[in-house]
């Protein structure tokens, strides 16, 4: 009997325990589970966080593009008659084919705003409401969160409710040519929606990695519960309950002692301790995430921690977006430098381009101030008659903000820059023999630490060289940049050189008439004094009168003729696509009626250029070799108009000679096809 009463007491006991230990175990499960939450909220405000990050990222470089494709259609924008313009006076207002070509594209909306008073109006725009109509001649309105940094000529990113829409927006001012007024603006944006749905899978992704979690710990808890049962520790039970009890209201700012006992309530003690800190680690380790602090130091409890090792993936995927971003905005920078360096050499070369000295001291002394270069120096051919009689003669050298009165010729293949000039082909070096090049100043002199060659190049034919110095290298952009450059330059100085010998020609042919005049004088004199002594010479004078009527009535028709000629040229013009080549190739005159079905502002952009620029080597080749028979040349070819359409054109070729069949220029008659 006594024995079967202790038996009863220690079954009570352990019933008792067992009642103690499920209470546990559900105050742990609740713990874990409000943990959980904590986490889960804690991951979707990381995460709406990192989506809205990605999504500006994204707007940033749709931006980029809306603008290539308002640049490519309508140039720079400018206010003409109080609307938003391109070069060609072409209004952007009510205009929609941009904005749904974005639309359909890139499944984002896209707005143009013109400056209206204190607000913007929307001109142009893919935002549609219920009806399907757009929001045209609309305002921004100046209590938008946007209005102000656009206002400010500043780009502007955030959250915005359109037509009761959610849209993460992103816009960019438009600022008139050559000055800081913003005269319209830029917009787009995207759904929210699309944003929350990736939200949404990353939140569920890392909700069932926690209750994964929380399903082991669960299970680990029920072992040692079911273990701690064969013992009679009711008081260390309770004191772990009391904990457990805390850390179920989410409660994880608590100390717990390691235990010394080595008996199950002990060692689950000590684990517990051990997850506390561990979760304490985790919470503040996705605090600082949430703060953006990314270099946050973090150890998980182990290798099969699913959530610090998530967390982890997170900050490396969020560390590796901030890395791609700073990359991207780098290259942006660079890219802009060029484009912005390109249009201001672009305008340099518009002047001054009857000047080869003038010219080349413009070129090379802002190249060297944007470069940020220590001197430099541009070598140009010289128009011999004979490839053995060519050199490279130094036009201009500029160093520290300061022009240099250098006198300089090089042979072909004589140093480094001979070299250039044979080989056609750039040359950068940044280790320099002693005393190959010095740069001297007030404070002394020093050799440079890099050296740039570059042929200026354009279809092969080569005029001459640029030679720049500095103290620094050159990075790979500034080289891109600089062979670029040369190719206009090298276009330029052709032009140039063109344009003299034709100046040269033209005194020429002044000198020879003043000549003629003068011949013409001397000869009537002496007709005179003939006529006083010699009736027979006076009797030929008569006879020269009589020509000379002639010859006048001769001249007077002659001139009807030409006149008659320049009216059926000038008919002739306005009907048909005429471009006038010289008889090396090279384009003299283009008339209006081409240059406007290319969309050319001005002839100057393709006065200059050769042959060989549109229809390649071997084909220019041909034509020349055919027309140098006084035959026409004709052909078919499809040319891209510059508005993303191809036509095909029938081009002839036709020369026209002197009286002895030698061409003195090319006429190219253009003729569109109809398909």
């Amino acid at each position: 009997m006594k024995n079967q009463s202790k038996n009863e007491k220690k079954g009570n006991l352990l019933v008792k325990l067992s009642g103690v230990s499920g209470i546990t175990a559900l105050f742990l499960l609740a713990a874990i589970i409000l943990f959980s939450v904590i986490s889960v909220r804690s991951v979707r405000s990381t995460s709406m966080e990192t989506a809205l990050m990605m999504g500006r990222d994204k707007l940033t470089g749709y931006m980029f593009y809306f603008e290539n494709m308002i640049f490519n259609e309508y140039g720079l924008l400018s206010l003409q008659d109080g609307k938003l313009s391109g070069q060609d006076s072409v209004s952007m207002e009510y205009q929609y084919e941009i904005v749904d070509r974005i639309n359909a594209a890139l499944g984002i909306v896209a707005t143009v705003f013109i400056s209206d008073g204190d607000d913007f109006r929307r001109i142009s725009t893919s935002i549609v409401d219920e009806s399907g109509n757009r929001a045209i001649d609309t305002y921004l309105g100046t209590n938008s969160a946007a209005y102000p940094a656009v206002h400010s000529g500043e780009d502007y990113s955030g959250t915005a409710v359109i037509l009761g829409r959610d849209y993460l927006t992103y816009y960019r001012p438009i600022f008139a040519p050559d000055s800081k007024t913003v005269i319209g603006t830029l917009f787009i944006g995207t759904e929210m929606t699309k944003i929350l749905q990736v939200i949404s899978k990353n939140t569920s992704d890392h909700v069932n990695q926690i209750f994964i979690i929380a399903l082991i710990i669960l299970l680990t808890l029920i072992v040692v519960n079911t273990m701690s049962i064969n013992m009679v520790l009711v008081k260390p039970i309770r004191a772990v309950t009391a904990i457990i009890s805390r850390l179920s209201t989410g409660d994880i700012n608590q100390q717990i002692e390691e235990s010394k006992s080595r008996d199950e309530v002990g060692t689950m003690k000590n684990e517990l301790k051990q997850l506390i800190d561990g979760l304490k680690d985790t919470a503040n380790f996705a605090q600082n995430i949430g703060k953006g602090n990314l270099h946050a130091e973090y150890q998980p409890l182990s290798e099969k921690d699913v959530l610090g090792n998530s967390l982890l993936e997170m900050r490396q995927s969020l560390q590796n977006a901030e890395k791609t971003q700073a990359m991207h905005a780098e290259i942006e920078k660079h890219r802009n430098w060029a484009t912005s360096g390109l249009a201001k050499f672009a305008e340099i070369l518009r002047k001054d381009n009857n000047n080869l000295e003038t010219l080349s001291y413009n070129i090379i002394s802002n190249l060297v101030k944007y470069l940020d270069a220590s001197q430099g120096g541009i070598f140009i051919v010289n128009d011999a008659d004979s490839a053995e009689e060519a050199f490279l003669e130094m036009k201009a050298c500029y160093a520290f903000d300061r022009k240099k009165f250098v006198e300089k010729q090089i042979r072909p293949g004589e140093g480094l820059i001979g070299t250039c000039y044979l080989e056609g082909e750039p040359i950068y070096m940044t280790e320099l023999p002693d005393h190959y090049i010095s740069i001297t100043s007030g404070l002394g002199e020093a050799n440079p630490k890099s050296v740039l060659i570059c042929p200026l190049k354009v279809n092969d034919d080569i005029y001459g060289v640029i030679e720049l110095a500095s103290f620094n290298e050159f990075e790979p952009y500034q080289l891109e940049f600089v062979q670029k450059l040369c190719e206009s330059i090298a276009s330029t100085i052709s032009a140039v050189k063109v344009n003299i010998r034709t100046g040269k020609l033209l005194e020429q042919t002044k000198l020879q008439a003043e000549e003629m005049a003068n011949a013409e004088e001397e000869l009537r004199q002496n007709m005179e004094e003939m006529q006083a002594t010699q009736e027979e010479m006076r009797r030929r004078e008569n006879d020269l009168q009589d020509s000379m009527v002639k010859m006048k009535e001769a001249q007077v028709t002659a001139e009807i003729k030409e006149h008659e000629m320049q009216q059926f040229y000038n008919a002739f013009s306005d009907s048909c696509h005429l471009i006038i080549y010289s008889s090396e190739g090279v384009i003299t005159d283009v008339n209006d009626k081409l240059l406007k079905l290319f969309n050319i502002p001005d002839k100057s952009v393709w006065v200059g250029l050769r042959m060989t620029d549109f229809l390649g080597e071997e084909t220019s080749r041909k034509v020349m070799e055919q027309l140098a028979q006084g035959k026409s040349y004709e052909e078919c070819q499809a040319i891209d108009t510059g508005a993303g359409e191809k036509i095909n054109f029938r081009q002839k070729f036709t020369p026209i000679c002197d009286s002895q069949g030698k061409p003195l220029w090319i006429l190219l008659i253009t003729t569109p096809e109809q398909n």
